[in-house]
């Protein structure tokens, strides 16, 4: 319950802990690790040899402090505040409520789903990290391998920055109401991300090679 994960707050603070698959799974699976970060747990293991979305985020968390492999807590996980909790809302003094504008523009030579003719893709932008903060926005979709979405500003409100990642999905929609298709994403922690005109590189959720482009 929220009282315990408050008491393993104040343990992370003075102590360290390591969090880790359950020895008896059968497969190599792994565990959102966004709930132990956000506890203040300073070790949470994935397995390296499945490529998924919890080691896509894990790659991005640490991309911060020049890939170096150590990422300094928010000062409320080292020195915990009464009234945080990273499952329920909370004011933390030490977090200025933020307000982002996301736009959208183009993308260039994005790739299109084997067997597919013609590529009709549209961006999803997410803000997550804390729990009561997860929020996703889309653009309108468009045909073609180089895409100009000029979307509308997609305004997303932030009350927990320092925890908080800004994502990239370009999917390929549909036809017939079928389930729309993974083509790349792009993540980082929200506090790397600088005001102005930005161009991302597309990575498969399988961590391969930059697939493409976009701005």
């Amino acid at each position: 319950d929220d009282a315990n994960v408050i008491k393993f707050i104040k343990y992370n603070s003075k102590q360290i802990s390591r969090i880790y698959p359950a020895s008896h799974r059968q497969n190599s699976s792994n565990l959102d690790p966004l709930l132990p970060w956000n506890a203040g747990c300073q070790m949470v293991a994935l397995n390296y040899q499945t490529n998924d979305k919890p080691m896509f985020i894990n790659n991005a968390k640490f991309s911060d402090n020049g890939g170096c492999g150590y990422v300094l807590k928010p000062r409320f996980l080292i020195e915990p505040k009464i009234g945080y909790s990273p499952t329920s809302s909370f004011h933390c003094v030490e977090e200025n409520k933020r307000t982002i504008t996301v736009t959208v523009i183009s993308g260039q030579h994005i790739p299109r789903p084997d067997g597919k003719e013609v590529l009709n893709s549209y961006v999803k932008v997410r803000v997550f990290g804390h729990s009561e903060e997860i929020l996703g926005k889309e653009t309108l979709s468009v045909k073609g391998i180089n895409p100009v979405w000029n979307s509308k500003p997609l305004r997303f409100p932030i009350e927990v920055f320092s925890l908080a990642f800004l994502g990239f999905s370009v999917k390929d929609k549909a036809e017939n109401g079928g389930a729309d298709l993974d083509i790349g994403g792009f993540c980082s922690p929200l506090g790397m991300v600088q005001v102005g005109y930005r161009h991302i590189d597309l990575k498969s959720y399988t961590r391969k090679k930059d697939i493409s482009p976009a701005s």
